[in-house]
């Protein structure tokens, strides 16, 4: 079989295997296709099985893999796409947001899927998908709660002002236990602003308010 054909049916077989839920099994058919010859279309593929595989395995690594892969394949990306080049260079971008979403790095996500958008086809089903991602993960973020870091320092200031205030300037009668009790308070007060950005509850009184620590839940994305 020509060296062509060969790598065309691997990077079939691996798509379809991926497509019908056998990442596993694709993966192998991928390895090949890029051993014969490494393409952008094949990194493609392989980006797009390791999507699955790092939701699967819930691996970091893996997504760190995607990015790799994807940007690889970019800078092969050549500049007069066909239209169904240009579909599959959409999931390209698709691919890549998801693995920054689930990395955490939810600016980069959204740039990779403003990208998709305008890579894919008028009205494709890969803009689409790109398109109802980028709100989802818009409307995560606009509903997160965040603690400023820096508004530890200001609090804790206010704790240390406060023990010489009682210590020093009215000279708070305390036996060694209430001593070290009100110290102790006032170290808490340090503590739990130092750690207002990663607390998830916070309850005060009666009142008890929710925050994402810093990093909100990621919605569910659909895949390329």
């Amino acid at each position: 079989m020509p060296r062509s054909a060969l790598l065309q049916t691997h990077q079939t077989l691996a798509h379809l295997l991926n497509e019908a839920g056998r990442p596993e099994e694709a993966q192998a058919y991928v390895v090949r296709a890029l051993e014969t010859k490494r393409t952008w279309q094949s990194l493609g593929t392989q980006a797009a099985i390791e999507v699955k595989l790092a939701d699967k395995f819930h691996d970091d690594e893996l997504y760190r893999d995607v990015i790799d892969h994807v940007k690889e394949a970019l800078m092969m990306l050549p500049t007069d796409l066909t239209i169904s080049e240009r579909d599959y260079a959409g999931r390209l971008y698709v691919n890549l947001a998801s693995a920054e979403a689930s990395l955490g790095n939810f600016s980069s996500a959204k740039k990779a899927y403003r990208r998709a958008i305008q890579e894919a086809p008028t009205n494709s089903v890969v803009g689409q998908k790109a398109a109802r991602n980028l709100r989802r993960l818009h409307d995560a973020l606009r509903s997160t709660v965040r603690v400023p870091r820096w508004l530890a320092w200001p609090i804790s200031a206010g704790a240390v002002v406060g023990i010489i205030y009682g210590l020093l300037v009215q000279h708070l009668s305390l036996d060694s236990a209430g001593f070290v009790g009100f110290v102790m308070g006032m170290f808490f007060v340090i503590f739990a602003a130092f750690s207002l950005a990663a607390i998830t509850k916070l309850k005060m009184g009666p009142a008890e308010f929710e925050t994402a620590a810093g990093i909100p839940t990621v919605p569910q994305l659909e895949k390329a």
